[in-house]
């Protein structure tokens, strides 16, 4: 909330690069019968969220391009990949996110 408030406010002045990483263990997805087969569930379940704080660190651009794949984490026990990695693109701007969810 911190830094959404000092972007608002402009005290990081423009914003032309964003990158966000995070690096825990999900494998409990593989304990729910629904999520253990939504083969992009750190995609599309819990990368959304961090799609929303890139919106609000860069107000006023719209993405050109965007990148996104998943991975097998060699440790993991879920169905679904655990690993996954996004680039966006904006005129004059640059997101990245990577979610490594098989940290044991």
């Amino acid at each position: 909330a911190y830094i959404r408030a000092a972007v608002a406010k402009g005290l990081l002045g423009q914003v032309m690069a964003v990158h966000l990483a995070g690096h825990w263990d999900h494998n409990w997805v593989g304990t729910h019968a629904v999520f253990n087969t939504v083969h992009h569930i750190i995609l599309y379940d819990y990368a959304i969220h961090w799609f929303d704080m890139i919106n609000c660190y860069t107000p006023g651009l719209k993405a050109t391009k965007v990148y996104a794949s998943n991975a097998y984490a060699p440790n993991q026990s879920a169905k679904p990949p655990l690993m996954g990695q996004v680039i966006v693109e904006f005129d004059g701007a640059q997101a990245s996110l990577q979610f490594d969810a098989s940290t044991k």
